[in-house]
């Protein structure tokens, strides 16, 4: 029972329901709960993963020119979503790219995962279609994994754009090689 209960705790953090015991005293439906989840996130399948993914890795492989080719910058953001050039403006996705520039290039990547399809998240339009695809990178520049996320909202006609970019040096991971 110890173990059911996490598991309805962690589906009570993303659902919106008040108390996990109202799921587990019967007096919320599995119905209630998956419809206030999907207020907040819809299932990425196969092929929405597949998709992401390969999207994601040619906008890494795209920042890594930009880390070797300043002048590549003005074409890759041309090519961001809408939302993504209302937030910033070229000059200051340059000036905020400098600090993973310093990084230098990706030495080796490895996918992680991809999570989504969300619907809503911080700091961008609400009710879209957005996955966050992850990647642990070493770089040359510097010891140690990071991750690297990359996210993408899903259009219409089921294309993805670049949205979002987000690095951070992973604890305790350091090595020398």
């Amino acid at each position: 029972m110890k173990f059911v209960r996490s598991i309805v705790i962690a589906a009570v953090l993303t659902s919106g329901v008040s108390r996990a015991d109202e799921i587990l005293d019967n007096n919320v439906t599995q119905d209630q709960v998956d419809i206030e989840q999907n207020a907040h996130w819809t299932w990425c399948g196969k092929e929405c993963r597949t998709e992401a993914k390969k999207k994601a890795k040619k906008v890494l492989r795209r920042l890594d020119d930009l880390a070797k080719n300043y002048a590549t910058h003005e074409a890759f953001y041309a090519d961001t979503s809408d939302m993504f050039k209302r937030k910033a403006t070229m000059e200051q996705w340059m000036a905020a790219f400098q600090h993973r520039n310093k990084l230098g290039n990706a030495r080796r990547r490895i996918h992680e995962s991809v999570q989504g399809t969300f619907k809503n998240l911080p700091n961008v339009d609400n009710n879209k279609k957005y996955v966050i695809v992850t990647f642990d990178t070493m770089f040359e520049g510097e010891k140690g994994i990071f991750t690297e996320q990359v996210t993408l909202i899903r259009k219409k006609d089921n294309r993805y754009k670049f949205v979002g970019y987000y690095f951070s040096k992973k604890p305790y991971y350091d090595f020398d090689s």
